[in-house]
């Protein structure tokens, strides 16, 4: 029972730090959403967008774990604010994929450089 005990002392200060960072990252990602005038999920598209490059509303529906209902509406809001621009494949025109807009590049820049202080906080644990 003792040594059990000791075993969990000594994790309790990790998932503190977790916990803080977590906190931290939520903090961070609502102000810079709030900042752009964007929610979370607009802010989830946009930085798997600048990860995965131009996907299919399909793609961005499996790997946002959205419906892909819940995407057209998403992909319409990000493309009126001028975010993200619809291409038809040059050799299937009826397959669409969704990219970001290069105007918005400095502003996706930004969003870059949250996602690795992020990545680089989380590495130092």
């Amino acid at each position: 029972m003792a040594r059990s005990k000791k075993k969990i002392d000594r994790v309790r200060p990790l998932e503190r730090a977790l916990h803080r960072l977590g906190e931290a990252e939520r903090r961070l990602r609502r102000a810079a959403a709030s900042r752009h005038g964007l929610g979370s999920t607009d802010l989830d598209t946009l930085l798997l967008l600048d990860e995965a490059g131009p996907l299919s509303a399909g793609r961005i529906a499996e790997a946002l774990e959205v419906t892909s209902g819940a995407v057209t509406g998403l992909v319409d809001r990000l493309r009126s604010a001028g975010w993200v621009e619809r291409t038809r494949l040059e050799t299937d025109r009826r397959q669409v994929l969704v990219g970001l807009a290069p105007a918005r590049r400095a502003s996706i820049e930004e969003l870059r450089a949250l996602r690795e202080r992020v990545n680089q906080l989380e590495a130092q644990l």
